[in-house]
């Protein structure tokens, strides 16, 4: 309901060429879109460790983005770094390093059930 609202009043401001920030009730309404797409999508994932990984990782990026601060976030991120030889090792390296380091974890601690076959 409140994305409804929230688009009739985008599409009144644009219409009518009311001072009000466009920006910001077009920034919500990506935000409300984007959370039910995710929320949808991830509705899918059975495991409740791994889908809370997962809306997490999305969620972020996804916000970041559209309020148009991704690349920023991503240079600070990685601006904050400290080399050692070849390797460098930033905040930027150990969030995009985490989701896979999770998912392994869970597939230790959440094994496949062995499948028998009858004779």
């Amino acid at each position: 309901m409140a994305l409804i609202a929230l688009f009739i009043t985008d599409v009144v401001i644009v219409a009518e060429g009311l001072p009000m920030s466009v920006y910001l009730i077009e920034s919500i309404l990506k935000l409300l879109v984007a959370w039910m797409l995710i929320r949808t999508v991830l509705q899918f994932i059975a495991n409740r460790f791994v889908r809370n990984i997962f809306a997490f990782s999305i969620w972020a990026i996804a916000a970041l983005s559209i309020l148009g601060i991704l690349d920023e976030t991503t240079y600070a991120l990685d601006a904050v770094g400290l080399t050692i030889g070849d390797f460098r090792l930033s905040p930027l390296v150990v969030i995009k390093a985490a989701p896979p380091a999770f998912l392994n974890a869970a597939s230790l601690k959440f094994p496949a059930l062995p499948v028998h076959h009858k004779s």
